[in-house]
């Protein structure tokens, strides 16, 4: 969820304005993540099926969460990395 990146409506709002290039995409985005409608309300409300909704909504947190991630000096790590810390030695 939005929220928990510790952003405001208005920083998410353009991140995805920013991002998301489709308007279609960038409204059931908002919709979801901003607003809160469940996947059925907003499958209704753009009038398409949930699995569609649902697979745009995934798509797109995806990519939101890299850009967050990237901007934030976030990147992932390997497994032996992360146990090298936790033990002090590397492996």
């Amino acid at each position: 969820k939005a929220e928990d990146f510790g952003k405001s409506r208005s920083e998410w709002e353009a991140l995805i304005d920013e991002w998301v290039f489709s308007e279609r995409d960038r409204r059931i985005l908002k919709l979801r993540l901003l607003d809160g409608l469940t996947y059925e309300r907003l499958a209704e409300a753009v009038d398409m099926s949930v699995r569609q909704v649902k697979t745009i909504v995934y798509r797109c947190e995806k990519l939101l969460i890299k850009l967050y991630e990237q901007k934030a000096g976030l990147r992932p790590v390997s497994y032996t990395h992360l146990r090298a810390h936790e033990t002090d030695s590397y492996l």
